[in-house]
Parts: structure tokens; sequence; C-alpha cells
């Protein structure tokens, strides 16, 4: 399935550096299901510490509109079965 979106916030927080020779893990994860949009919370840890922290919102876009779009229910249920959680509109 094709996910016509773009990211309207993307933050990050820094809190330590990563070096090389290091093992990184990144983590991301949906934490919130809008009309048209998803939050998702991201984690990175350098060998088991936390490095850094985000969060973004990607909006489901209509791109021949120029608007946003609802996302399909049958998107949302598959995310919603992926993150085993349930998210009201």
């Amino acid at each position: 399935m094709i996910w016509p979106s773009f990211w309207r916030t993307s933050i990050c927080d820094f809190r330590k550096p990563i070096f090389h020779g290091q093992r990184v893990e990144v983590g991301s994860r949906i934490v919130e299901i809008k009309r048209s949009s998803l939050r998702l919370a991201h984690r990175v840890e350098a060998d088991g510490e936390l490095a850094a922290e985000g969060d973004g919102v990607l909006v489901h876009y209509d791109y021949a509109t120029q608007n946003s779009t609802p996302i399909p229910p049958e998107m949302r249920a598959k995310i919603e079965a992926f993150e085993r959680a349930t998210f009201n509109v």
C-alpha cells in the first residue's frame, strides 16, 4: 500500500553523543492517530543508554488536491493491530 504523506513536525532531543563502534538501536512507534495524521515517538540508544528521543507528526495527504485526507479505516486497523493498541479519533 502506498502511503501518500509528508512530515509536518519532527523534533529530536539529543541526550549524549554516539561514537563509532557503539551498538546503536533505533525504535519508533505510533502513539496517536488522528483523523488525518499520526504521531510517532522515537528513541535512540547507544550501548543500552538513551542517546536521543524525539517525536514527529506524519500527515496523510492528497498531492493532487493539496489537502490532508482521512486515514483509511483499513490502514488504521493495520496500525492498531501492529501496535496492539486502539486509537480514538
